[in-house]
């Protein structure tokens, strides 16, 4: 018993006075960078300044960002730490970190990574060896990296696409993306770099998916192992420390010699990063591979590949979840590069997306996926600015996350901006603030690779699905504190659109048919007017126009949310639609409601019969002799005018603000029968109530758009688009008007006058009274003041065509007033309308739905009932085929020698065929004198009186806030976005 206690005695001695040596040696270990006079972080006993390994709570990566963090407080530009015992120099100053990386990289070839040749070979890879023998290395794998070589590879990153997109059509609604694109990146490297098909994606059991997650699996026990070692290689060596397990290694060996026996048994050769390694391992004169130093190489290639990728895939899509406008505006860019490569992913096209490299770079800096890299001095080194001196030996850390976190470089570093990575926020920032792959010799030999593979799985993605953040996914994200490499602790979940699949089966509808499309965006199809930087709603349809007879094509297929909508481009097929064929295509397809919205059951909403009885009934309205009953009305209102005109000389007009009151007075008059006055009173009810009708945000543009193309189901869901103020007071007005004059007998030749005189025999209510009366307001206001504002927009911009008009009314007035008969003579006034209308079509967009099955002419494409067609008024006629130099403003295009010679329904500024506007302009058929006063039309009238007054009385100019037109984003019509300032000057 007594020999048993002083055993213990003695035992208990020699452990005490080990830890007191070892604790001495770690203290005199913790005064090395105080004895250089060189700046250091405190180290606390036995650690360093590393965490315990035994109660870690970071990655070693937001360790070591930590620790840059402390030191950029203590405003050092480089400073000391401790690795258990030993010494570690930390960058954190940028000039620092461009010296020993780049300017000086001679004093620091080496990484200065732990490897065991001896007893683990396969950790002795290219990016941990050294020296002459790195060099080597690094100079003939080189060349596998070219854009040829990846050019090369690209195909079978396509195929790996399909099967990753298979897969996601199997998975739920709900899926882990980090896991997916881990399989995904797997089936990719395996292929590309040992030529196998590893199938992965399709079996996650896969050997290669197993032992490469293995690979990054750690325990506590092995990040001490793998810690000791870094810290003292020497002893690691000799312990027989490895970096990888032995069932990992024994799997790649396995691997990489059965491919090696089997090409060279065959004479098997492939364009992959294996052959490459084949070829080096041959006799060489200057340098040769052993078959552990090609697994080697294999090895790393696979893990760099493989994780690096799916890690920043994987945070990207997570950012982009949380993100949905940046989101949408990369799947607007991807959608726009790929309609210029067919649909396709090509090498080229993903190279175009400048956005995607802003969204990936913008990842990589908030998550780079290794979060520090480290370097060992392999020389003596004079530390620039100081008299210390770097020994031979020492390891020097770059903290990579703790630069790309730091907000004197990136402002509020923690959110997700891409626009941190635009040209012009690049140029203005130090080039060594964004490292993620290392910079200078030692750059991430396979960067290039590896973006490759990251982008064109995105673009795959992006361009079937939308994601959103699941529930499950922990925001922020917790960062696995067992690894080296940056990945979140456990799943990142995602949410896929549950009507992926719909939406994707929509979007094949033209591809079916063989009919050309314009490839579609999800969920908008290729209406992306609700995208940031989205079109006009008014010229859409000119861009579909555009690229279809880009294309050459006759026609084209797109898609209106989900649904397919053909687009018109020949003039021939625009005549047989909107005329030959009506029979065919009778209906706009214009959404109305009668049970919610009764003022939207108009003229120029209704279905084909409901249209045809009413519209005979209503021709009659518009006869030369009605219209000649409504003429003294509207030049009284424009009488108005010029009086208010008068009391402004000199200043600088809204001309459109102008227009519009002179169109509300005429409409108010010669529909409603009321004095609006609008001049004098513009803040009165009626004024008001015409502009509400035309106020469209992106709310209301967005449900007219869904209820054309959903119809039933907004009739279901009770979708009005008149705002409901608008609603109640047309039928008020009507109502009372109506009520007043039936009670007193009192008639007047108005367009309301005869609705009540069809009322009679046709037993047409109040509601129905109060649409036909709301669409002719709607149509003859704001028509008729666009185009008066724009044709004198362009006649102050063209003073001698505005003086030759001038001219021509005061010569046909002959120093009379304005009759019905002098205005109908007046024809350069009708080219420069007509001129107008065709730079400025109101309403830039016909619609025309299919109400029977119609085969196109010439062809087997089959229009099915139901599908709408649009005819592109604004990009016939803004087409230089039919009128040359577009752009310029040229009333002689309208000379009769002109009209003549120019191809039938290329001029098309209120439709054609018997759905013409019926209160507008008819084209003149012939040119006896009878004829055309027949075709002064009440739109046409008001609208040359509303010209012609403004510049018989006063000269127009443009002023210093003359700016260019530009139009309302969310308008259907043609519509003026800003002011239009003109000054008017008195004509003697």
């Amino acid at each position: 018993m007594y020999a048993f206690l002083s055993f213990l005695v003695k035992l208990l001695s020699v452990v005490v006075s080990l830890v007191v040596v070892g604790v001495t040696y770690i203290k005199w270990s913790h005064q090395y960078w105080s004895r250089r006079n060189i700046p250091f972080l405190p180290p606390s006993v036995p650690f360093g300044n590393l965490q315990s390994p035994l109660k870690k709570t970071y990655s070693i990566g937001f360790h070591i960002k930590n620790i840059y963090d402390e030191a950029r407080r203590r405003g050092l530009k480089h400073c000391g730490l401790y690795f258990f015992a030993s010494p570690v120099y930390l960058l954190v100053d940028l000039e620092y970190l461009k010296n020993v990386m780049v300017r000086d990289f001679q004093h620091f070839v080496d990484r200065g990574m732990y490897y065991n040749e001896k007893s683990d070979p396969i950790s002795a890879h290219l990016f941990a060896i050294g020296g002459n023998r790195w060099k080597n290395l690094r100079t003939k794998l080189t060349p596998t990296f070219t854009s040829g070589k990846l050019k090369t590879m690209f195909p079978t990153l396509i195929e790996c696409v399909g099967l990753l997109l298979n897969a996601m059509e199997k998975e739920s609604v709900q899926i882990d993306v980090k896991e997916l694109l881990g399989r995904f990146t797997t089936d990719i490297i395996g292929s590309c770099a040992f030529g196998l098909d590893c199938n992965t994606i399709q079996d996650e059991d896969s050997p290669f998916r197993i032992y490469g997650k293995k690979v990054f699996t750690s325990t506590r026990l092995r990040m001490l192992k793998m810690t000791l070692a870094s810290s003292f290689p020497t002893l690691g060596r000799l312990l027989g420390i490895r970096q990888v397990s032995s069932d990992i290694s024994d799997f790649f060996t396995k691997i990489v010699k059965d491919t090696i026996e089997y090409r060279e048994k065959n004479n098997f050769t492939r364009p992959d990063f294996m052959q490459l390694l084949i070829d080096l391992k041959k006799e060489n004169e200057n340098y040769t591979l052993s078959i552990d130093e090609v697994v080697a190489q294999s090895f790393i290639f696979f893990l760099a590949g493989f994780e690096t990728s799916s890690t920043t895939m994987t945070f990207t899509l997570y950012e982009l979840a949380k993100n949905e406008e940046i989101q949408e505006k990369l799947r607007d860019e991807i959608f726009t590069v790929l309609d210029k490569h067919n649909g396709e992913i090509t090498y080229e096209g993903v190279a175009e997306m400048k956005y995607l490299n802003q969204v990936i770079d913008e990842s990589l800096r908030k998550y780079p996926p290794i979060p520090f890299i480290t370097r060992t001095c392999v020389k003596d080194y004079n530390i620039p600015d100081t008299d210390a001196v770097l020994e031979k030996g020492r390891r020097v850390l770059v903290p990579i996350l703790g630069v790309h976190h730091d907000e004197e470089y990136y402002p509020d570093p923690h959110r997700f901006d891409p626009d941190r990575f635009n040209e012009e926020n690049k140029r203005a920032r130090n080039q060594y603030s964004y490292i993620p792959f290392g910079e200078g010799p030692r750059t991430c030999i396979g960067m290039r690779f590896g973006l490759m593979q990251t982008k064109v799985g995105l673009v795959a993605l992006l361009r079937k699905y939308r994601f959103t953040v699941n529930p499950k996914t922990r925001d922020p994200l917790k960062m696995s504190s067992r690894s080296f490499i940056l990945t979140a602790d456990g799943g990142i979940c995602v949410v896929i659109a549950g009507l992926t699949n719909y939406f994707h089966n929509c979007y094949q509808y033209w591809t079916n048919k063989g009919v050309a499309t314009i490839t579609p965006r999800f969920p908008w199809g290729n209406a992306n007017t609700f995208l940031p930087q989205g079109l006009v709603i008014g010229t859409l349809s000119k861009k579909f126009y555009d690229e279809f007879k880009q294309k050459g094509l006759k026609f084209g297929g797109v898609y209106i949310l989900t649904r397919p909508n053909l687009v018109l481009v020949d003039p021939e097929y625009i005549k047989d639609v909107i005329n030959k064929d009506f029979n065919s295509f009778g209906e706009r397809g214009v959404y109305h409601n009668a049970k919610d919205d009764s003022l939207s059951v108009n003229l120029f909403t209704m279905d084909y019969q409901e249209w045809r009885n009413l519209r005979i009934k209503l021709t009659s309205t518009f006869t030369s002799g009605k219209i000649k009953i409504m003429f003294q009305s509207v030049v009284r209102c424009s009488d108005y005018m010029v009086q208010a005109l008068k009391t402004s000389l000199g200043e600088d007009l809204d001309i459109k603000e102008v227009a519009s009151r002179f169109s509300i007075d005429v409409i108010g008059s010669c529909i409603f029968g009321i004095e609006c006055n609008s001049f004098q009173s513009p803040d009165a009810e009626f004024p008001r109530m015409g502009k509400r009708i035309f106020d469209f945000d992106s709310w209301r543009s967005f449900k007219v758009i869904f209820s054309m193309t959903h119809p039933r189901l907004s009739r279901y869901l009770g979708v009005t688009v008149n705002n409901h103020d608008v609603q109640l007071f047309f039928r008020r007005i009507v109502k009372d008007t109506v009520t007043a004059r039936e009670g007193n007998g009192v008639t007047r030749a108005d367009f309301l006058q005869i609705l009540m005189n069809m009322r009679k025999s046709t037993n047409l209510t109040l509601d129905e009274i109060a649409a036909q009366a709301f669409v002719f307001f709607t149509g003859g206001f704001e028509s008729t003041s666009l185009t008066i504002t724009s044709a004198l927009y362009e006649l102050a911009k063209n003073p001698e065509m505005q003086d030759k008009l001038r001219a021509e009314i005061l010569d046909k007035c002959g120093g009379e007033e304005m009759t019905y008969e002098s205005l109908s003579e007046m024809k350069y006034l009708a080219q420069v309308l007509e001129e107008t209308l065709r730079k400025y079509p109101p309403v830039p967009t016909l619609t025309r739905r299919c109400t029977k099955d119609y085969t196109l002419r010439g062809t087997d494409v089959v229009v099915e009932k139901g599908t709408q067609v649009y005819v592109s008024i604004l990009g016939m006629h803004r087409d230089p085929e039919y009128y040359p130099d577009p752009e310029k403003f040229d009333p002689e295009r309208f000379n009769d020698d002109n009209k003549k010679s120019r191809l039938s329904f290329t001029y098309l500024p209120f439709g054609d065929g018997p759905r013409n506007c019926i209160g507008l302009l008819e084209k003149f058929r012939n040119h006896s004198t009878e004829q055309k006063l027949a075709g002064v039309r009440f739109g046409a009238m008001q609208t040359k009186i509303g010209i012609a007054t403004i510049v018989k009385n006063f000269r127009v100019s443009v002023c210093p806030k003359t700016k260019p037109i530009e139009f309302n984003p969310y308008s259907f019509l043609l519509k003026t976005f800003n002011k239009v300032y003109l000054k008017a000057e008195r004509v003697s």
